[in-house]
C-alpha cells in the first residue's frame, strides 16, 4: 500500500516534470533571444546553444527512460514525453548560452557613429515586429535592433552612442547603451 503512494507521487512528479518543461523551455527561450539578437552570428548561436541543449536533453530523456517507463507501466509512447523535456533544456541552453557569453565579453570598440536609416516593422500574427537602426561601422553597414522608445527618440543623421563586444567564446554583439537610459 505505502508503496503504491510513493508511486503516485512519483508518478505525479514526472507527470509535472514533463509538462512543465516545454513551457519553461519556450520561456527562457524567448528570453534568451531577446538577448541575443544584435550578435553578428544570431544563427549560429542558436544552432550551437540549442544544438547543446538537444543533446543534453536527449542523453538525460534515454538515461531516465528506464526509471519512467518501470515506474508508469501505462506510457505507450515515451517517444512524445522525450520531446517536452528536451524543449526544456534546449531553452535552457540558449539562456545559459547568452548568459556565459555576456562573462565571457568585453568592450573591444565604443563610439559614436551617424544613423544612416531607420526602419520598423508592425508586429501581425505570428511574424515578429521590429525597430531597426542602420549605421557604417568599418565601412560596413549594419542594421541593430532596437526598443520602439529608444528608435522613436533617434533621428537620421543623429548621432548614437555604440558598444562593440568581443566575445572569446566567438559570438560578438552590438550594444546601445542608451537604449536602456530612453527605454525607461
Amino acid at each position: 500500500m505505502k508503496k503504491q503512494q510513493n508511486n503516485k507521487g512519483l508518478n505525479l512528479l514526472i507527470g509535472i516534470i514533463f509538462i512543465i518543461s516545454p513551457i519553461i523551455g519556450i520561456i527562457l527561450g524567448v528570453i534568451a533571444i531577446v538577448e541575443f539578437e544584435n550578435y553578428f552570428s544570431p544563427y549560429l548561436f542558436a544552432a550551437t546553444c540549442g544544438g547543446f541543449g538537444l543533446v543534453t536533453g536527449y542523453l538525460i530523456s534515454k538515461k531516465i527512460k528506464p526509471f519512467v517507463t518501470k515506474l508508469n507501466k501505462r506510457i505507450k509512447d515515451y517517444s512524445q514525453l522525450s520531446v517536452y523535456l528536451i524543449s526544456g533544456f534546449i531553452g535552457l541552453f540558449l539562456l545559459i548560452g547568452v548568459k556565459m557569453n555576456f562573462n565571457f565579453s568585453r568592450l573591444e570598440y565604443s563610439d559614436t557613429t551617424i544613423v544612416i536609416n531607420k526602419t520598423y516593422k508592425k508586429g501581425k500574427f505570428r511574424q515578429a515586429g521590429y525597430n531597426k537602426l542602420f549605421f557604417k561601422l568599418n565601412g560596413e553597414l549594419i542594421d541593430v535592433r532596437c526598443h520602439k522608445k529608444y528608435w522613436n527618440s533617434v533621428n537620421i543623421g543623429q548621432k548614437i552612442k555604440i558598444e562593440v563586444y568581443k566575445s572569446r567564446l566567438g559570438f560578438d554583439y552590438i550594444l546601445l547603451p542608451n537604449e536602456k537610459k530612453a527605454s525607461l
